[in-house]
């Protein structure tokens, strides 16, 4: 596994060279992009020739681009995106942004798109399947080249790694899962979301939390048994990113070199 950082550690200030120099300071070399506005617009086409001319620079590569799970209503509300909703207008903004996430993915050199798998607590039904057999049925085969899509688990039946993991079966090889430790926290054991994830895992969020709110805490700040989760990943044969998503921090550089003291410690207690 390579450990990685989310971007989301500094906020909303708008990435570029300095955090990236941070980053690197702090003994990162792969990073998540956050793309959210002001930190990055996915649809600008400009901050992305930006970003992957400072990343080229800095000497850190992008792992992944997580795509935004909010949008703005042509009457400026913000709501949130869901693949998986009925609304039109939602379900039209997810498919935009999406697109506009992967296309930003293939400028800065990310392999990998992460998305939200709908929304918290979307319940188990056939209009909410549907509607993401129809988005993904709608974007994988529009991806650009060397760019796939992660569905990431966010704490609801539709989302658990069990049934993507069934449910992605049969679909286009480019389309794997990411797992979120901390929101299989909430749903239930992250040590078995490894298992269930199975063979179409391909990307990982590491945070903490105590099993309730989605705190985003800095591993082993929370309640999560890290050495049994790190176990499972390694037993499953997984080799991709452990990307560290803590939210922002008053000491980025501080909090990034903690994330990758845990990230040694495991690995060396799981050997």
């Amino acid at each position: 596994m390579y450990p990685c950082i989310s971007t989301q550690i500094f906020g909303n200030v708008p990435i570029g060279a300095g955090l990236l120099d941070c980053v690197s300071g702090a003994g990162f070399s792969l990073v998540e992009i956050y793309g959210m506005p002001p930190h990055f617009d996915v649809e600008d086409a400009a901050a992305a020739e930006s970003l992957a001319s400072a990343l080229k620079a800095s000497g850190v590569k992008a792992a992944s681009l997580h795509a935004p799970y909010l949008f703005k209503t042509a009457g400026g509300k913000k709501r949130t995106l869901s693949i998986t909703s009925g609304d039109d207008e939602v379900f039209e903004a997810a498919l935009r942004l999406c697109r506009a996430a992967a296309a930003a993915a293939a400028v800065v050199g990310a392999p990998l798109v992460v998305l939200h798998c709908g929304k918290y607590g979307d319940p188990m039904s056939g209009e909410i399947v549907s509607n993401l057999a129809s988005f993904m049925a709608t974007v994988s085969p529009h991806l650009p080249s060397g760019v796939n899509l992660a569905l990431e688990n966010v704490a609801s039946p539709v989302s658990e790694p069990s049934f993507l993991s069934n449910l992605l079966s049969t679909a286009p090889p480019r389309v794997g899962i990411c797992l979120d430790i901390a929101h299989a926290n909430i749903s239930g054991d992250p040590a078995k979301a490894v298992e269930a994830a199975g063979q179409r895992l391909i990307h990982i969020h590491a945070s903490d939390n105590n099993g309730v709110r989605d705190d985003h805490l800095i591993p082993t700040d929370g309640d999560i048994e890290w050495k049994t989760v790190f176990s499972a990943l390694k037993k499953s044969g997984y080799e991709g990113t452990f990307c560290f998503e803590p939210r922002k921090a008053v000491d980025p550089e501080s909090a990034m070199k903690r994330c990758l003291g845990v990230f040694k410690m495991l690995n060396d207690d799981t050997i």
